[in-house]
């Protein structure tokens, strides 16, 4: 949260970069072997954070419901965007991100939403389910 943390974002890559590492076996996702792309990939990303904090709100928002989602793996609209309106920083992250909402749970359904849209989550009825 903040520029702090990005700077810290960006001294782990240079961490990485000078360590020269032959595989990357990362926290999720599978390992690869082609470090430079990814180091790119990934700070191209935080420049894009960093110039727009927004849009770094708006992916915070996202990760958070996502891991909320890979926990239960299902859960009822409702009952997830009360549990987010009941995270404190989630509510602040989403008061702020301008999602153009009026109040929090609108903010709260766009968030769902985008993960519907971007198919990190799936919807059946009023179930929203972990993808």
């Amino acid at each position: 949260d903040g520029v702090q943390a990005f700077d810290e974002v960006a001294a782990t890559l240079d961490l990485i970069e000078r360590l020269e590492p032959a595989v990357v076996i990362p926290g999720h996702g599978a390992p690869f072997v082609d470090v430079a792309t990814a180091l790119s990939v990934a700070r191209k990303r935080l420049d894009g954070f960093v110039t727009a904090p927004d849009k770094h709100r708006q992916y915070a928002a996202k990760v958070l419901l996502k891991f909320k989602l890979l926990e239960a793996q299902s859960m009822e609209r409702e009952a997830l965007v009360a549990w987010a309106l009941g995270s404190g920083y989630l509510r602040s992250l989403v008061a702020t991100a301008g999602w153009g909402a009026t109040d929090a749970e609108q903010a709260v359904h766009a968030v769902v939403q985008s993960l519907l849209n971007s198919g990190a989550a799936t919807a059946y009825g009023t179930q929203i389910h972990n993808a």
